[in-house]
């Protein structure tokens, strides 16, 4: 099976002129609406992957096996990066942002099984015991690192050296062999269109929703966690004034998802466990100055 995707992705690529547009994020941005989106709008070498470095998706698998979880597919991550990256062929890449707390709640939900290990539909937990397990065994850094130790290594831009017009919510940036286009979650949809549109010098394309927490078969669950959630006020501020954060979102903003996710005022320390997989010294190595 792997060996047929890798021959049907190297034909693809091989075989046609079409410049490949890869929407290339973290997971949990909005990245499967554009890729619908781009999909119904007829463009046919569209590709949607979280992964590409080589490293990064070994450690993947390797994390897996010992969680004695099924590795996940990466074949589309290694057959882009050998066959666009390596050869250095011109492409156009789409990625998101989003506010990294609410962006970790969408991701702890759609990984459920991998942190509580049991499918949710097999699960009884209250909200409360699925709060401590997604502050104490999720890995609260990844919005916080991938543009690092994913899309700088892979791509060789560094998007912290590109001022982001926070109020605007796009921004185009020009690589070696490729073009970036960074969206902001939170833009609205007509903005997030008009830019795509130019992008790709296309027409009429528009969003459609698609993979939406609210829509899935958790939703309720997660609906109440959101309710009931309180985060520690240490956890929040080293999320809002990490450089990712600092770096697409205004203060208006930052003071928005502050007040959103409802941080205890009273408490100075956080609690153990509150990095999940992630070291305090690698966490804070992480936040802006």
């Amino acid at each position: 099976m792997k060996f047929r995707k890798r021959l049907v992705l190297s034909c693809r690529l091989r075989f046609t002129g079409e410049t490949p547009i890869i929407v290339y994020q973290m997971g949990k941005v909005g990245s499967s609406s554009v890729v619908e989106s781009l999909q119904r709008a007829g463009m046919r070498l569209v590709f949607h992957v979280h992964r590409m470095n080589p490293h990064n998706i070994q450690e993947v698998r390797e994390e897996f096996l010992r969680d004695n979880q099924s590795p996940l597919n990466e074949v589309l991550g290694e057959t882009l990066y050998r066959k666009v990256i390596e050869r250095g062929r011109k492409a156009k890449f789409i990625t998101l942002v989003r506010e990294p707390i609410g962006r970790n709640i969408s991701a702890f939900f759609e990984n459920f099984s991998r942190f509580t290990d049991i499918d949710y539909e097999k699960s009884n937990h209250g909200t409360e015991e699925l709060i401590d397990i997604f502050i104490n065994r999720y890995n609260h850094e990844v919005p916080l690192t991938w543009f690092d130790v994913e899309m700088r290594k892979t791509l060789g831009i560094d998007v912290y050296k590109h001022a982001f017009p926070k109020e605007k919510g796009y921004l185009r940036v020009k690589g070696m062999n490729s073009e970036l286009l960074i969206l902001k979650l939170e833009t609205d949809d007509l903005i997030k269109e008009k830019a795509i549109t130019e992008f790709l010098d296309t027409e009429n394309f528009t969003l459609a929703r698609n993979n939406v927490g609210r829509e899935k078969v958790y939703s309720q669950t997660y609906q109440d966690f959101i309710r009931t959630l309180r985060l520690p006020r240490a956890y929040v501020e080293l999320m809002c004034n990490a450089a990712y954060t600092r770096h697409f979102y205004s203060e208006k903003e930052i003071d928005s998802i502050q007040t959103r996710w409802g941080a205890d005022s009273q408490e100075k320390e956080l609690p153990p466990g509150i990095y999940g997989p992630l070291s305090k010294a690698s966490f804070r190595g992480s936040v802006s100055s």
